[in-house]
């Protein structure tokens, strides 16, 4: 089985910072020179301001450095986050990175997997999935995308300063355990994989009696953090 790898929250800064060299670190370690599959669940970028800004905030060698990665029969799929939600068709084209929906449906071995960023589990977070709706509206993002790349800039950067500012419960941030079971009988999948949370650990359960996991990946505030899936089985490394 070759290996399949899942990421999310690198939140990756245009220019330095230690998630940006962790990543680096992670790619000539666990990827370099093999081929495999890496699944990016969402807010992969700390910000994305539209396809068409990427040249100007900097990102530009992250964007190079997943056409490498394309370029070498490695297959890359890219998932929206609470943060790069304005990720596009130019971002696939200048990688050549698939787009994959949320939520995404992918069989490993014999198991069932069902493929979330994971902030719309999050449901006691009241705030958040408004923000969450109107994101995601297509005309919402017409919208802005019609604006200046400076003007879209400004509204990033209230956008986050105003996440930065706002204090939530520990628990409204966490998922919701009702959430959760109501995935597992909606899809009737083995294993739910997301991100979002930032509380990297592997839950099990017990739903319509039947066993189930739930995997959740970690950020790259601290270090590299991911998901291993191969002939070994599922390994989930968060250092």
């Amino acid at each position: 089985m070759q290996a399949v790898f899942f990421i999310s929250d690198v939140h990756l800064q245009p220019r330095g910072s230690d998630a940006n060299e962790y990543l680096d670190e992670f790619i000539a370690s666990q990827l370099h020179g093999k081929s495999v599959t890496l699944y990016i669940l969402g807010d992969y970028f700390d910000f994305w301001i539209g396809d068409d800004g990427a040249d100007k905030l900097g990102y530009s060698p992250h964007l190079e450095t997943l056409r490498r990665l394309t370029n070498k029969l490695n297959t890359v799929y890219f998932m929206h986050g609470n943060r790069d939600f304005l990720v596009g068709t130019g971002f696939s084209e200048a990688t050549g990175v698939k787009l994959l929906d949320d939520p995404a449906m992918i069989e490993l071995g014999e198991k069932r997997c069902l493929l979330k960023h994971g902030d719309d589990l999050c449901s006691d977070d009241i705030e958040h999935q408004k923000f969450r709706l109107l994101t995601r509206d297509p005309q919402w993002q017409k919208s802005v995308l019609s604006k200046s790349i400076d003007e879209r800039l400004a509204m990033a950067s209230q956008m986050r300063q105003m996440s930065g500012s706002s204090y939530k419960p520990s628990e409204i941030m966490d998922v919701n355990q009702d959430s959760i079971k109501q995935t597992f009988i909606d899809h009737d999948i083995d294993i739910l994989i997301h991100g979002h949370t930032h509380r990297p650990a592997v839950h099990d359960y017990c739903v319509n009696k039947k066993p189930r996991q739930r995997i959740v990946l970690g950020d790259w505030d601290q270090g590299i953090s991911y998901l291993k899936v191969d002939k070994n089985g599922f390994d989930l490394v968060h250092h």
